[in-house]
């Protein structure tokens, strides 16, 4: 597994990452959840571990929330010295999948990690990472794209955006929900198709190639977004 680290204390962070490589486990740690969430936004990872209370702003929960925005599928596992009943009803509110109070023995951790797992495969089932939908094929493992046989040079988001419309063809995507998924935050609607817009225009000038090819992405006033493929 690749496991996002974040945590704030050195030495813990070490001897927990040193314990986690040494069990077969890539391991990239962060000490803030801002570097972390840049991470999250444009790099695969299987599970985030983090503290809850990192020492900057913003904690692991506000964290652990983006990663759940942009990675529902994802096992979040929260670690914290002073985890209470607030805090555990906050880490469930935003689908943490365990919440471990300190102290916490390395391999009783990599057990609950485990667990968060399996309970998280059992809910999202895994797909192939190879999605074929007509002239457009992507590779969500290696994140590229063909367009009519010809390879789609993509930004991150516009990746995300296209992989998350081509999931499901023909349905109709909230701006809320695309937002949250490549920012990793909701915001209002009106906010939401600001941050998008750009980013819509431009993926589908790279689809359209300038009228080349019939344009897949359509507006649905009012909704949101959805791909509409033919061969």
């Amino acid at each position: 597994m690749h496991i996002l680290y974040v945590e704030d204390d050195l030495k813990l962070q070490q001897q927990t990452a040193k314990f986690l490589a040494s069990n077969q486990h890539q391991v990239t740690t962060f000490t803030n959840a801002l570097d972390a969430l840049r991470f999250a936004q444009t790099e695969s990872f299987d599970v985030l571990l983090c503290d809850y209370k990192l020492g900057t702003h913003p904690n692991g929960l506000a964290l652990a929330q983006q990663v759940r925005n942009l990675r529902p599928d994802c096992p979040i596992v929260m670690v914290s010295n002073f985890a209470t009943v607030e805090d555990l009803s906050r880490g469930y509110d935003v689908d943490v999948d365990a919440y471990l109070k300190r102290p916490i023995s390395l391999v009783e951790l990599m057990k609950r990690i485990y667990a968060a797992s399996e309970r998280r495969r059992a809910k999202y089932p895994s797909t192939p990472p190879q999605v074929i939908c007509g002239p457009l094929t992507l590779n969500k493992r290696e994140r590229t794209a063909t367009w009519h046989a010809e390879p789609l040079m993509l930004t991150p988001t516009e990746f995300t955006l296209l992989a998350q419309l081509a999931s499901q063809p023909g349905q109709v995507f909230s701006t809320n929900d695309l937002c949250a998924l490549t920012k990793g935050s909701r915001v209002g609607a009106r906010q939401a198709r600001e941050l998008l817009k750009q980013h819509i225009f431009q993926l589908r000038a790279r689809l359209g190639q300038g009228g080349k090819y019939t344009q897949p992405i359509e507006n649905v006033r009012g909704q949101g977004y959805k791909l509409v493929l033919t061969d």
